[in-house]
């Protein structure tokens, strides 16, 4: 699973090779839960970042390529991994794959890479729905520096990640979607690789909602990546509703904020951090209305997106009396100020008014549908495991004819896989 993508001609056979250790990786994490326990074993690192490769390359079969640590991808014009230095660290499983994650993510464009960027978000769903592994990554005293590949972008600088804190997993976790919200807002919109992570999300804030898990964590940035998704959802409209249902992800989004907004005071670090949703609400009112307006517009009319239209008003109803109740405060204040309020100001105004707010109650907030690869994923499993096979069997020459007769009899029976 640590293992990366080589560069040059290696590149599509290495990629393979991962396919097949992140299907035996998938089916050791949905199949076998027990398996979670040596997910999360802390070991010590035998690897370093920089100039070197696992200790245990020579011992590799001579008919396959050498294995480099996720760190070690060579990217060659997409990201710069010129500030990693050599370090030693204790890490586990999950710590490595989810920096394993952060590379994968960046190449989705490609079709082939976006199958195994959701091979491993699969893979994150599975983990996030047990309670061991989800306690295990809140938990404050199993701590991994994990660092996470970021694709270079113009309105960020690059950070330096010499000496990396050492966080909970779930902190690294909640980055990485994060990462993947900020970096894939683009024309060819991986619609199903975003309903993915915006689950991951919902898993891990159910769990805290369910458990009381107050995590240390700065939660404003990832608040922020979904409202500028809302917005780009807006924005692109015409041309992401002709092939997928924009109100279904659009209501995952607005649950998420909902949980936030009802069950917040039970899991957020802080009072300061539940002021806090009510702020950013405000403040990007305008996303709000404009997602009401867009869902009327089909909610008025006969087509197919009138239900999930219909949901998505519902789904609003307590951020738009939010909207309402506070902007009529703070437009009230200001006015009889003759000056534009301050965030503190802000914030004052709503922790003032909260006593007059009256909310609707959303039931199953924290509710989700568990993942089952039978319903949903079997024919993509059964397709990336015929290819899987199918690149084998082209790229490697077997010596015996019952490898031949294996190979054979594992390519008539992926049909059957359902």
């Amino acid at each position: 699973v640590g293992s990366a993508i080589q560069s040059g001609g290696g590149n599509r056979r290495m990629k393979k090779v991962d396919d097949c250790l992140l299907l035996t990786f998938y089916e050791a994490v949905h199949l076998n839960r027990n398996f979670i326990s040596a997910l999360t074993h802390t070991a010590t690192n035998t690897w370093t970042t920089k100039g070197s490769s696992l200790s245990n390359n020579d011992a590799l079969p001579p008919s396959l390529p050498a294995f480099s640590s996720a760190s070690m991808l060579v990217a060659q014009d997409q990201t710069d991994f010129s500030n990693i230095d050599d370090f030693l660290a204790s890490n586990n499983l999950l710590s490595v794959f989810l920096e394993y994650c952060s590379i994968i993510q960046q190449f989705s464009k490609n079709e082939d890479m976006c199958n195994t960027t959701k091979l491993c978000y699969l893979i994150l769903l599975c983990i996030t729905e047990d309670e061991f592994a989800n306690a295990t990554m809140h938990d404050e005293n199993v701590t991994f520096s994990v660092y996470l590949h970021k694709a270079p972008m113009r309105h960020r600088k690059r950070g330096n990640e010499k000496n990396l804190p050492s966080r909970p997993l779930a902190v690294a976790l909640l980055d990485l979607m994060m990462e993947f919200i900020w970096s894939h807002m683009m024309r060819n919109f991986p619609f199903d690789l975003y309903t993915k992570c915006i689950g991951i999300i919902q898993r891990i804030l159910s769990f805290q909602k369910r458990t009381r898990t107050r995590l240390s964590y700065s939660w404003r940035p990832l608040w922020n990546a979904l409202i500028s998704l809302l917005k780009f959802l807006q924005n692109c409209e015409s041309q992401l509703t002709k092939h997928r249902d924009l109100f279904q992800l659009a209501s995952k989004i607005i649950n998420i904020f909902n949980l936030f907004i009802t069950f917040g005071d039970t899991f957020l670090r802080t009072p300061e951090a539940y002021d806090e949703v009510f702020y950013e609400t405000v403040r990007c009112y305008h996303v709000f209305d404009n997602l009401y307006a867009f869902a009327c517009r089909y909610a008025n009319n006969e087509n197919e997106f009138k239900e999930s239209a219909l949901k998505l008003m519902v789904n609003l109803t307590n951020i738009k009396l939010i909207t309402h109740h506070f902007n009529t405060k703070i437009e009230a204040i200001s006015t009889s100020q003759n000056n534009p309020l301050t965030e503190n100001q802000v914030l004052d105004i709503i922790r003032n008014n909260y006593d007059t707010l009256a909310l609707k109650l959303h039931d199953d907030l924290d509710q989700y549908d568990n993942y089952s690869e039978k319903t949903s994923e079997a024919s993509f499993f059964a397709n990336i495991t015929r290819n899987t096979i199918g690149h084998y069997r082209r790229q490697y020459t077997l010596d015996t004819n019952s490898s031949v007769q294996l190979s054979n009899i594992l390519l008539n029976e992926v049909p059957t896989i359902s």
